[in-house]
């Protein structure tokens, strides 16, 4: 990918090829052009100079990558074409540029009808307990500091109760086994697999609550799970005032996509205040370190089947040594790890390439995860045909010589 450029590096160097009317090339798919930069608007556009023909092989709101070398060292960027006029085009204006490129090819945009497919080694549970669109993959808790007995479960919630009681007034574990969810906070997480936060029962539910990577439940998204919830929550609300319950807590226990019960916390009597985020956090982790425990007992046994699990998704971009997709599955994000080696297919509407590719990026954008893999293993016909279909062209011996966008190869320390 290369080293991403501040804002102010950026603007220096889209001054100095401006200035320089250096020359630069417009990657597409399968087709290159250049042309030069005559001007850029600080943070809104940049044009450049192309010739009649060139222009007419460009469309507006095609994404493009942007080549140039600047003092011996190859750079890119991606912008996206907003006008094309008689003498020139009108580029987006771009927030980073990337400067010592590692990698081997250009990337690009797909091929139409195209796809990447693979299996995953799995176990599939089918388990009677309420399903829900969070999920969690029940690894070994790396943050249990308080040294939970994970292999006795009656120690485990002893230990925890002990722990918890001396922030808030009662604590009770619940799971689906025998009951199913009836009250309204019930079926809330039993629908949303998110924790629901209860400040105040005296007052309405916060519009807005986050705490970092806890799924809180909030007044605008209760209605969306069970019509009239803000209503219903209301008056279950009442009803504990009346009672002298002050505040509460109902945490979900997520095994992969079931909830299998919850923590319920409890401020009431003379303990007139609202339970404290540090006390949400440290249920929250709890209640995963309750789940592992559970599944180390082999509480789920009985619902598990192995399973060869086929994952298809959208490629974004694609080069031959290496492409970018994206998936919404929560499972496929909590599975797949940096730098861990995954057998996939490449399928080109009848064409299947079979390739060992390895993680190099991955990070999340809104409710997807984006996974950047590089392409390890792949029979030599398969990588000339990949490389025309991506590229439009017979592969040279300047191409393998050569890095993205004609750089050199990267310096390697020994």
């Amino acid at each position: 990918m290369g080293i991403e450029t501040n804002r102010i590096e950026t603007e220096f160097i889209l001054k100095s090829i401006s200035d320089k009317a250096i020359l630069v090339t417009i990657q597409m798919k399968k087709k290159n052009v250049s042309g030069k930069v005559i001007s850029y608007k600080l943070e809104k556009s940049i044009t450049i100079q192309l010739s009649q023909e060139d222009k007419k092989l460009l469309n507006a709101d095609d994404k493009v990558n942007i080549y140039f070398s600047y003092f011996n060292h190859v750079m890119n960027f991606s912008v996206t074409i907003t006008e094309i006029t008689d003498k020139h085009i009108v580029l987006s204006y771009p927030q980073k540029i990337y400067k010592n490129l590692s990698r081997k090819y250009v990337r690009v945009a797909p091929p139409e009808n195209s796809k990447i497919v693979f299996s995953m080694k799995g176990e599939k549970f089918q388990l009677d307990f309420p399903k829900t669109e969070e999920f969690n993959a029940v690894d070994y808790p790396e943050f249990n500091a308080e040294g939970f007995s994970i292999n006795n479960i009656s120690q485990l919630v002893n230990d925890f109760k002990k722990k918890i009681l001396e922030a808030v007034s009662n604590v009770n574990i619940i799971t689906y086994r025998k009951q199913k969810p009836e009250a309204i906070e019930e079926i809330l997480l039993a629908l949303s697999g998110k924790v629901l936060y209860i400040p105040s029962v005296n007052k309405e539910l916060s519009l807005f609550f986050e705490i970092e990577n806890i799924p809180i439940l909030t007044r605008d998204t209760i209605d969306s799970y069970v019509p009239d919830a803000q209503k219903l929550l209301k008056e279950s609300n009442s009803e504990k005032y009346l009672k002298g319950i002050h505040s509460e807590l109902y945490c979900p226990i997520l095994y992969l996509e079931y909830v299998v019960g919850y923590i319920h916390l409890q401020n009431k009597g003379l303990k007139q205040t609202k339970i404290k985020n540090d006390i949400i956090e440290y249920t929250h982790q709890f209640s995963k370190i309750l789940a592992f425990s559970l599944k180390v007992s082999g509480y789920f046994n009985q619902g598990k089947t192995e399973v060869q699990e086929r994952y298809e998704n959208t490629i974004v971009d694609i080069s031959a040594s290496g492409l970018l997709f994206e998936s919404n599955s929560k499972k496929l994000e909590k599975s797949i790890f940096l730098y861990s080696d995954i057998k996939i297919e490449l399928i080109f509407g009848n064409k299947n390439i079979p390739v060992t590719s390895r993680v190099m990026r991955k990070f999340k954008n809104g409710d997807n995860t984006f996974f950047g893999l590089i392409f390890l293993e792949m029979d030599l016909k398969d990588f000339e045909y990949l490389f025309y279909l991506v590229y439009g062209r017979e592969i040279t011996e300047e191409d393998r010589e050569k890095w993205e966008g004609g750089s050199a190869p990267p310096q390697v320390d020994i």
